[in-house]
């Protein structure tokens, strides 16, 4: 109960690595990744984000992400079960695009930090401040 009683009224953590990662990367990633998505991609500056579904061509769900605007790429946080289904399907629409696809759930490690402290133990620890206009879990690697 303890750990119910820190979300509640501090803050506590959860390991989400397990969550499937893909980097979207080149020159027309933003464009792509506007097409194929429900949300406004191509708005998003280094450090936004959003979330956004992925639709199949019959306008049925395929994938949910946070997408995450980083400086030379998209990082896609999304459900481990719809990882390979999803890179499959970007793939197939990437015909003379510059965009490159990466699976690199096995390389970042992944936690949420929830509550109402959060923002304090995030300050706290020296990491990224959350934005007012996205909430999702931050992703650390050797790039920033």
């Amino acid at each position: 109960m303890q750990g119910y009683y820190e979300l509640r009224g501090g803050a506590a953590w959860l390991d989400v690595s397990r969550r499937g990662k893909i980097r979207v990367a080149g020159e027309d990633r933003a464009r792509l990744l506007h097409a194929m998505t429900t949300n406004h991609i191509q708005q998003l500056t280094p450090g936004t984000g959003c979330y956004a579904f992925f639709l199949t061509a019959q306008g049925r769900i395929l994938a949910n992400a946070n997408v995450l605007c980083r400086h030379d790429s998209f990082l896609l946080d999304i459900e481990p079960e719809t990882l390979q289904k999803l890179l499959e399907h970007l793939d197939k629409f990437i015909i003379a695009d510059d965009v490159t696809l990466e699976d690199v759930t096995p390389t970042l490690s992944t936690i949420a930090v929830e509550g109402p402290k959060s923002p304090d133990v995030l300050a706290a620890a020296g990491a990224p401040a959350d934005s007012p206009r996205f909430r999702s879990p931050f992703s650390f690697d050797s790039d920033h």
